[in-house]
């Protein structure tokens, strides 16, 4: 979902990438949607939703980089004027990420919300920032959806 909205030869105006429930092609293939037949939401469930808070609606793409290049990060704009950043850590080990905001915000408050094994798309804390600096630890495997509130 990062690599489709980021400006340039790999963006996606959109696209049916995935099936919300189950179904079935004629042959009996099963194709395995985000919630199963009993209703169950599976963990992909959780991780599309995340993604989908931060990047759906064609929201202006804002110019971000992490200070890790296991790390992705893209950041968008909200008619509501918040920032949300989302980043997914790859890596097999918990990465330290700095992160430059100057161009998106200077000072102001961050939830941060984790899509993990052991956490669903749950806020995990409130992190404030002064001059545009953020640095944060990131679990291994794992995603997070900052939402910046404050000055920009």
């Amino acid at each position: 979902m990062i690599h489709m909205a980021q400006p340039g030869n790999t963006y996606i105006d959109g696209s049916h990438i995935f099936s919300l429930y189950n179904w079935n092609w004629e042959d009996a293939t099963v194709f395995e949607g985000l919630i199963d037949t009993n209703g169950d939401r599976r963990l992909s469930y959780y991780a599309f939703r995340m993604g989908i808070r931060a990047l759906q609606a064609g929201k202006p793409v804002l110019l971000t980089a992490s200070s890790d290049d296991r790390v992705m990060a893209i950041a968008t704009k909200n008619d509501d004027g918040t920032t949300p950043l989302l980043l997914v850590n790859s890596a097999e080990e918990t990465v330290l990420i700095h992160l430059d905001l100057h161009n998106i915000r200077t000072h102001g408050q961050a939830s941060i919300q984790e899509f993990s094994d052991a956490i669903h798309d749950e806020k995990i804390i409130d992190y404030s920032f002064h001059d545009g600096q953020v640095s944060v630890t990131m679990p291994s495997q794992a995603a997070w959806l900052l939402t910046f509130r404050g000055e920009e």
